[in-house]
């Protein structure tokens, strides 16, 4: 890309290239010097988002894949800690089987506990983006009501309608 000179009029005659075309010509080349690196810019500005996005896709995928190993460790602690209390239990009851039963009941009054108070109370993150969705959904709803009232009468105000029509005979009969 060819460069305008910083101040006017320093350049010597013979160092320049004689271009045709005079003014127009040099503001042309230089307009596409500016496209071709504003191109340029935007392709490498692109890149670098492309880079980010990546970058953080490859740190989400690690720390799924660590959650599910964790998960997986967690599950066959919890399992071998369980048998080793039933295996427990049953040795000082004199039976295994008692000792099995006596964790399966545990677990599932558990269980029926959990789920009974999640019925009661669920448990929600407030994210932003749930808070928007909740919020749309909320105000369609507002707004489905209100039309609805708009076009349809109350059960009250059908209710005194059909009423005055039965008290006042009609001209049609």
């Amino acid at each position: 890309m060819a460069s305008l000179p910083d101040r006017p009029g320093t350049e010597h005659p013979a160092q320049t290239p004689s271009r045709r075309g005079g003014k127009l010509q040099r503001m042309t080349d230089d307009t596409k010097g500016i496209v071709t690196d504003l191109r340029e810019w935007i392709d490498l500005r692109l890149d670098l988002a492309v880079r980010e996005i990546n970058d953080k896709v490859d740190d989400a995928a690690s720390q799924a894949a660590l959650g599910v190993v964790l998960a997986i460790l967690a599950f066959f602690t919890g399992l071998f800690g369980l048998t080793t209390i039933a295996l427990g239990l049953g040795w000082w009851l004199g039976r295994p089987f008692w000792g099995f039963l006596i964790v399966s009941g545990l677990l599932s009054l558990v269980a029926f506990i959990v789920a009974t108070v999640a019925k009661r109370h669920p448990i929600v993150v407030e994210t932003p983006l749930f808070q928007k969705i909740r919020g749309d959904r909320y105000q369609s709803d507002d707004e489905s009501t209100d039309s609805a009232s708009d076009d349809t009468p109350s059960p009250e105000s059908a209710t005194s309608q059909a009423k005055t029509s039965q008290a006042t005979p009609s001209a049609d009969l």
